[in-house]
């Protein structure tokens, strides 16, 4: 090969890494160790030029700077789409009330979206090397990094203890996205995708770290493409420094359309984080009958006109809508939310914790109670029992009530609104952001209320774990579920979706 074509070639599986002057050795054990070909191509040096040799002979001298801090940035047209209009122009007027809110919540959990991914995971080796700590199938899956991860230390004096007591580390991985949401609104979408990873992370019991993400959009030629593509950059830029998630790597597909139109813009977000010590791992399905169920976060965003059902799983599957503004995401609200539930579970409190994400409060709640695989084919299930009789309002679903007392007193219109009992379709189903739930023991649920209340964070009792059913009753409906019934419609989603 030329050098041009060793410095322009686009070959996988390689990645640069600078490294800290006289720890080169310590590198290079571990590329041994793993049987990783490794090469030294360089140095980095004060002279702000990239200078490149071949066999002695210079065959590149360039300014560092024109690479990077100075390179060509493409302002090409960007132009809101027309569709725009009719989104935000959407409202509920026209969408009947569920009358069937039992089949409806069996209808979300059979949709492959929503449905278990188990016949795509269980297609490869998840075990690899048995630092596996949580399997696919909660929030996040955590690995670990084990001691011998890193070969001894080659200095006789140093023992393996101490070459390798502080390696093993506990890391959470997660990847979110949701494509409906950022063709309805780029900027939110993108936001929503990054609050959920993170969001995932918190449930799992950790801090992120750093994200990678992969950019599919249709051409940038297209101004209509190309402000999805900014909107969207912009939002994940945005979230990724309030959650202190640098995005590390990642890649961009562009072009992705065909005669009948581009794909609907989809950024994933892949995130990483670390939980510190092994009692903080946490996951989603509930654990002992007696535990109590607790919202952190409130249950209806007051201030969206659509209560979280624009864009939602339920207007896409039992509407066939896909419309609406998508839920609005405070990322400030989203990050104080995940440092409060990260200090309930460093405090113990906390048994179980799951993020309210697609399909809204009814999916989560089923999730949590059939999402446990205790061996290959055999799921462990446990009820719950959900009563919202008692909150009737928009204000007392919020769980709010306590800090609205210290703001300004609501408008008239805010308060008529916050008197209208909400949509029994949007408590359910709606997809409002920042809300988690998480199970505690009876003898700790006062403690945790107290505690939310202290950290700012709104939260609000839901009911009790136990029994082989699902119930949740509100005064407007209920949903009444066998839990082995609903566990088959959600494991086995794909695998008929992929025989029919």
């Amino acid at each position: 090969m030329t050098p041009y074509e060793i410095m322009v070639s686009e070959s996988q599986e390689r990645m640069l890494i600078i490294v800290q002057e006289g720890r080169e050795d310590e590198v290079k054990r571990i590329f041994n160790k793993w049987d990783l070909p490794w090469a030294e191509i360089g140095r980095v040096t004060e002279t702000g030029r990239m200078m490149v040799r071949n066999n002695g002979q210079v065959v590149a001298d360039i300014p560092a700077k024109k690479l990077a801090d100075e390179a060509p940035i493409y302002q090409r047209e960007a132009r809101e789409p027309e569709y725009i209009k009719n989104v935000r122009a959407f409202t509920l007027a026209g969408v009947a009330d569920t009358k069937d809110a039992t089949g409806a919540l069996k209808t979300l959990l059979s949709w492959p979206t929503i449905a278990s991914k188990n016949w795509v995971y269980r297609q490869y080796d998840q075990m690899v090397r048995d630092g596996t700590v949580v399997c696919p199938g909660s929030d996040a899956a955590v690995i670990r990094i084990k001691n011998d991860s890193l070969p001894p230390l080659s200095d006789p004096q140093i023992t393996v203890q101490e070459s390798r007591g502080s390696i093993e580390k506990l890391i959470a991985l997660t990847v979110d996205g949701n494509a409906t949401y950022v063709y309805l609104d780029p900027y939110e979408g993108g936001k929503i995708a990054v609050a959920e990873a993170a969001r995932n992370l918190a449930c799992s019991g950790a801090r992120p770290l750093g994200t990678t993400d992969n950019l599919n959009f249709g051409n940038p030629h297209n101004p209509e493409i190309f402000w999805q593509l900014r909107e969207s950059v912009r939002s994940l830029a945005e979230a990724c420094r309030v959650f202190n998630a640098p995005v590390t790597g990642g890649n961009v597909s562009l072009y992705n359309q065909s005669p009948n139109g581009p794909i609907d813009p989809t950024p994933t977000v892949a995130m990483v984080g670390l939980i510190e010590k092994p009692e903080h791992i946490t996951t989603q399905w509930f654990k002992d009958a007696g535990d109590e169920i607790i919202l952190l976060g409130e249950m209806i965003d007051a201030d969206d006109p659509l209560m979280g059902l624009g864009g939602s799983a339920y207007l896409q599957r039992l509407h066939g809508l896909k419309t609406g503004t998508p839920p609005r995401c405070h990322l400030e609200k989203e990050r104080e939310l995940h440092l409060a539930l990260r200090a309930l579970i460093h405090s113990g409190a906390v048994k179980s914790a799951h993020d309210c994400s697609e399909g809204g409060l009814a999916v989560a709640l089923a999730e949590c109670c059939i999402s446990q695989q205790i061996a290959r084919d055999t799921p462990r299930l446990i009820g719950a029992q959900i009563d919202l009789t008692q909150s009737t309002s928009a204000q007392e679903l919020s769980a709010g009530s306590a800090q609205r007392a210290s703001s300004p007193q609501p408008s008239p219109a805010e308060e008529e609104r916050e008197k209208t009992p909400p949509r029994l379709d949007a408590l359910f189903f709606g997809e409002s952001q920042a809300r988690i739930i998480i199970s505690v023991s009876a003898a700790n649920a006062i403690k945790v209320l107290a505690q939310a209340k202290i950290l700012g964070v709104a939260a609000a009792h839901l009911g009790t774990v136990g029994g082989a059913a699902l119930r949740i009753k509100a005064a407007q409906g209920e949903v009444d579920c066998q839990l082995n019934e609903i566990h088959d419609l959600w494991w086995n989603g794909i695998a008929r979706a992929m025989r029919d």
